[in-house]
């Protein structure tokens, strides 16, 4: 069975795609998958689109698929995608410190999800987030 599913994002108006939203891979014993979303095309950058493709995939991902919860990560310098993630409802649920080197850098890397409220009816696990201002005042 196919676990992994990336879609293409286009502007209506003019037909071109300027980025994806990828589904997976798709673990359906536990019901876990990651979320990723990239905006391509620099144009595209700055206009709230990445919150808007965040929400999109969440919602397409859990109508479409057995998903419990979406998970994903995000190095620290990537401050847009973080707050994209965050205004579209997912939390932070844990910092890998100096995890990833980039560009010759070592960062934190993010761990972020969205639990499925199909699944998580009395609310999401909210006391095991990282509260995002912790994030932001380093």
């Amino acid at each position: 069975t196919k676990s992994m599913f990336t879609y293409g994002v286009r502007n209506c108006a003019t037909s071109e795609v300027f980025g994806t939203v990828k589904i997976g891979p798709i673990d359906r014993h536990h019901g876990l998958a990651d979320l990723a979303v990239l905006i391509g095309d620099t144009r595209y950058l700055g206009l709230g689109l990445g919150k808007k493709l965040v929400e999109m995939g969440s919602e397409l991902a859990f109508r479409t698929f057995p998903i419990r919860k979406l998970h994903s990560g995000i190095l620290q310098e990537n401050i847009p995608s973080i707050k994209a993630y965050i205004s579209a409802g997912w939390l932070i649920e844990g910092v890998l410190p100096k995890h990833y080197m980039n560009q010759g850098i070592a960062q934190d890397w993010y761990l972020i999800s969205k639990y499925n409220p199909n699944y998580f009816h009395t609310g999401y696990p909210k006391e095991h987030a990282v509260d995002p201002k912790d994030i932001f005042l380093k």
